[in-house]
């Protein structure tokens, strides 16, 4: 609506309304407002019908407006007593970095989330990002893939120091690169706030996906 309508900086005659008429217009079903614009910060009325955009309200609440005027400001002091308010927007605290909780074992993790009560298998989610990407470029820019991951596929991901996954399909281990060659060496493993998601922070060697691509969510554009 902000966008569309053009916005009177001039109160006109509606500034010498009372609060009891401004009431009396905004509590009128067919007249648009209190309409905020940001720009500014202040309060506009509509004075055209909603049913009629060429039609002036001036008859039906008895106030001067007039429609080709476009929006009326209203009054800061009538805003305040209206109650229209504009909310303090909520203070956020500065970044300092990010947070990073290292875990050194599969006992660390909460493994229940994923877990149904039909369930044979724990698991958690894992997301393979490139070293160095996580702090640089954002966590976005590295993601080489995701999967999921058992007690078992975290403890042999220490052990080995490859990033090891669960297949859910072939229900078994499996690490990644294995035959391929394409593996994901891990530099640490990172858990999230709740303790049932973790991260291998890996550098790679070769393509991670399928594909031949270097991350599962890179597209191959030449193939479209």
């Amino acid at each position: 609506m902000e966008n569309s309508m053009k916005f009177n900086s001039q109160e006109s005659d509606p500034s010498a309304m009372r609060i009891e008429d401004w009431r009396r217009a905004l509590s009128y079903d067919d007249i648009v407002g209190p309409v905020y614009n940001q720009r500014d910060d202040q309060w506009y009325i509509d004075p055209r019908s909603r049913t009629n955009r060429n039609a002036s309200m001036s008859l039906v609440v008895g106030i001067p407006f007039e429609p080709s005027i476009g929006l009326y400001r209203i009054p800061n002091e009538i805003a305040l007593q209206l109650g229209l308010v504009r909310a303090e927007p909520v203070a956020t605290p500065p970044m300092t970095g990010l947070a990073l909780r290292e875990i050194f074992s599969s006992s660390e993790l909460d493994f229940s989330k994923l877990t149904t009560p039909d369930s044979a298998v724990e698991l958690v989610t894992a997301i393979a990002v490139d070293e160095g990407k996580l702090m640089n470029g954002g966590i976005g820019a590295g993601i080489r893939m995701v999967g999921y991951v058992t007690r078992e596929a975290v403890d042999m991901t220490f052990e080995k120091g490859l990033a090891t996954f669960y297949s859910r399909s072939r229900d078994e281990l499996w690490t990644k690169g294995e035959s391929s060659g394409n593996t994901l060496t891990v530099q640490r493993v990172l858990a999230d706030c709740d303790l049932d998601t973790v991260l291998y922070d890996v550098i790679a060697s070769g393509p991670s996906c399928h594909t031949g691509m270097n991350s599962c969510f890179e597209i191959n554009t030449a193939e479209q």
